[in-house]
């Protein structure tokens, strides 16, 4: 994915319910690429398959919704540090 602002602090927030393929599929497709982003689930469906294959497959966090917030920080600190620093 190449983005004329590539150089911006980024993490994905992804649900695992989408309209035309689920969150695990998208993660697969974005995995291996030269700009890879961090990505953090957020799902209303707990369903420890999901969290578990999401996680091996790279994900910092999951958050559940509806959220909580001490849940949120700490997902957003086990973000690897190229989450928030500018990329060059």
């Amino acid at each position: 994915m190449e983005s004329p602002s590539s150089n911006k602090r980024c993490c994905l927030l992804l649900d695992f319910q989408l309209p035309r393929m689920n969150g695990l599929e998208l993660q697969r497709r974005l995995s291996g690429g030269t700009n890879e982003v961090p990505i953090i689930f957020i799902s209303g469906h707990p369903e420890k398959r999901l969290r578990e294959q999401a996680l091996e497959a790279g994900a910092v966090g999951i958050l559940d919704k509806p959220s909580r917030s001490q849940t949120h920080n700490t997902s957003l600190q086990n973000a690897p540090p190229s989450a928030f620093h500018a990329r060059n």
